[in-house]
């Protein structure tokens, strides 16, 4: 009795098991709202995972800039009350009015779980959809990532309980220009110094 009990606990332990340990990155974006990621630069795409503290409808994406919600690039994502499927889409806003479908869905892999009063959602993103009218290029260096939830509602029309913005750099920059430019000539100067003494 006590063997099978152990095995049930282990199997919810692992049911448990902390995001950080499938993804390289993660940063806390609110108490109650983490992300997760790992850069794949020979698929050129990013394969993310969020967690909230929320068993309503969980948004996350992007934006070039904070504008009254204009043009951000927005995945959200919920699990239907009865627990046997989940819808997880490619939106993007148009100010503070719920969010349009994309035209062309761009998530790759997805999937949304609920468990303990979270939600996670998970999907492969591609750093260029070829969607330049409704989805936002990954670049390296910093981005704004913008992210929202329901505490209840799976009804993506109703409006967040919480939401927020931050900077986040999702894919290292490379070295600027004339970073690299100074570090050549200030090798070069020291190895003719050393040559000539």
């Amino acid at each position: 009795m006590f063997a099978i009990l152990g095995i049930f606990l282990a199997v919810i332990q692992l049911s448990r098991a902390d995001l950080s340990n499938e993804y390289k990155n993660n940063v806390k974006l609110d108490d109650a709202y983490m992300m997760y990621w790992t850069y794949n630069s020979s698929e050129a795409a990013v394969y993310f995972a969020v967690k909230a503290k929320a068993m309503g409808w969980v948004g996350f994406g992007f934006a070039n800039k904070i504008d009254n919600m204009k043009n951000y690039d927005v995945t959200v994502g919920y699990v239907t009350v009865s627990k046997n499927s989940y819808d997880l889409r490619d939106y993007h806003t148009e100010g503070h009015v719920p969010p349009k479908i994309d035209t062309t869905q761009s998530l790759e892999d997805p999937s949304a779980i609920e468990a303990d009063g979270y939600t996670t959602l998970k999907f492969k993103r591609r750093l260029d959809t070829k969607d330049k009218k409704e989805d936002i290029t990954i670049k390296p260096g910093s981005m704004i990532v913008v992210w929202s939830y329901n505490k209840n509602a799976d009804d993506v029309t109703k409006k967040h309980d919480k939401e927020g913005h931050q900077k986040v750099t999702l894919i290292p920059g490379a070295a600027s220009t004339a970073h690299v430019i100074s570090w050549v000539m200030l090798l070069t100067t020291s190895a003719l110094a050393f040559m000539t003494s």
